[in-house]
């Protein structure tokens, strides 16, 4: 099987999610945030949890910026507990507010 970055077929539907969640735009962030503002962003887990799907999180970031450093902290199929970290995204305050939602 290949890798979620080569696999096509993730790679499309990554795609059609993200413009069916932002169409042509991210507008509120457009208009809040400054083009130039970097940040640190860490996704929690809200309630205990197995972790499915982060290599699917990762590419939605990458795929909304390919600049953004998306680092995991697991791997799936680890049981988390509440508050548990999964991943930390650097970059693009714009980029990481646009893709947040859809990962």
């Amino acid at each position: 099987m290949p890798s979620i970055e080569k696999n096509q077929d993730i790679r499309s539907l990554i795609r059609r999610a993200l413009e069916e969640d932002i169409g042509s735009g991210d507008a509120t962030t457009r208009a809040l945030v400054p083009a130039s503002r970097k940040i640190r962003a860490v996704i929690l887990t809200r309630q205990d949890c197995v972790v499915a799907g982060i290599g699917i999180a990762r590419q939605v970031f990458r795929q909304c910026d390919p600049r953004l450093k998306v680092t995991r902290a697991v791997r799936d199929g680890r049981i988390l507990r509440a508050g548990a970290r999964l991943l930390t995204v650097e970059g693009s305050a714009r980029s990481i507010l646009t893709a947040e939602r859809t990962a």
